[in-house]
């Protein structure tokens, strides 16, 4: 665990605009709840950023395993896809939420 942890935050140093593109669909799911909680009840953004950042983060979770397969299989292409487009990827859950 601690490899997968340095090197996240080598590659978040690297790569600060990729990490930005990671991080827009949890930061614009916070903005939605946020927005939700100030105008209707604390509650309601909760309950819709909860289970929101939770889906997002299994997707993520099993986009970064599909890469680390594919890495072991040689896929290099795949691998890089599979993390690249995670963040337009999520634009269906986000619409959907």
């Amino acid at each position: 665990m601690g490899q997968a942890v340095s090197e996240t935050l080598y590659y978040s140093a690297t790569q600060p605009i990729g990490t930005l593109m990671l991080l827009a669909p949890f930061a614009l799911l916070g903005w939605m709840a946020a927005s939700l909680a100030t105008k209707k009840a604390l509650g309601l953004g909760m309950l819709l950023f909860v289970p929101g950042a939770i889906f997002l983060g299994i997707m993520y979770f099993y986009g970064h395993m599909d890469a680390e397969q594919a890495m072991q299989n040689r896929k290099w292409t795949a691998a890089a896809l599979s993390v690249g487009l995670l963040p337009f990827k999520s634009i269906p859950v986000l619409v959907v939420i």
